[in-house]
C-alpha cells in the first residue's frame, strides 16, 4: 500500500507538502460544488509551489481548443474580463478555478 494511504496515520500538512514532493504526479480529486474542496485544492497547491517553482498545473475542465486563450491569459498577455468573455465561463465555475488560475497567473508573470 502507498505511504501516504496508510490507514489511521495523520500527517501534518507541511509534512505531507513535503512527502508529496517526492513524487513526480499527483492527482487530485475535488467535488466540483464543494467550496472546502476547492479551498483545499488551493492550498494543497500553494504549498507545493512554495517547495517547486516548476509545479505544473493541469485542469480537466479546459480542453485543447482554449489552450491558446488560457496560455495568453496566465501570462498576462489577456485580461481576465477578455479571458471569461473568450470562454464563456459561468459565475460558479469561475468563482472555484478562478484562486487556482489566480496563484498560477501571478507566478507566470514573475
Amino acid at each position: 500500500m502507498p505511504y501516504l494511504m496508510k490507514k489511521g496515520f495523520l500527517y501534518d500538512l507541511e509534512d505531507s507538502f513535503d512527502i508529496l514532493m517526492d513524487y513526480r504526479i499527483i492527482f487530485i480529486g475535488e467535488e466540483h460544488e464543494s467550496r472546502v474542496s476547492h479551498q483545499a485544492e488551493l492550498t494543497i497547491l500553494k504549498g507545493l509551489a512554495e517547495r517547486d517553482s516548476n509545479l505544473v498545473l493541469a485542469l480537466e475542465m479546459f480542453e485543447r481548443d482554449v489552450q491558446d486563450v488560457l496560455g495568453a491569459y496566465l501570462i498576462g498577455k489577456i485580461s481576465e474580463k477578455n479571458f471569461l468573455s473568450r470562454l464563456a465561463l459561468g459565475q460558479t465555475t469561475w468563482r472555484i478555478t478562478g484562486p487556482l488560475l489566480s496563484l498560477r497567473r501571478r507566478r507566470e508573470s514573475q
